[in-house]
């Protein structure tokens, strides 16, 4: 007999990670919160914003993105300061 509940499972969750393409997290592993506002020296996320990485509705991950790029660059700037 076969377990119909556990198929089920194991296929709509590879039916979902088929289906849903998940993006690409920024961190490059140097997990070091120590920038200004509590930053990541990495990739430029707070610890909230890393925590909630993978729950980010896609517009809300796009809009965090544009702000790492600034964020890097302010600290790329405060670095040689």
């Amino acid at each position: 007999m076969v377990n119909t509940d556990r198929f089920n499972k194991n296929y709509l969750r590879d039916l979902e990670s088929f289906i849903v393409k998940r993006r690409k997290s920024p961190c490059i592993d140097i997990c070091e919160f120590s920038g200004p506002n509590g930053w990541c020296l990495g990739c430029g996320r707070t610890r909230h914003e890393c925590q909630r990485w993978k729950k980010m509705k896609p517009y809300e991950a796009n809009i965090l993105e544009k702000e790492l790029k600034k964020r890097m660059s302010q600290l790329g700037s405060e670095k040689f300061k």
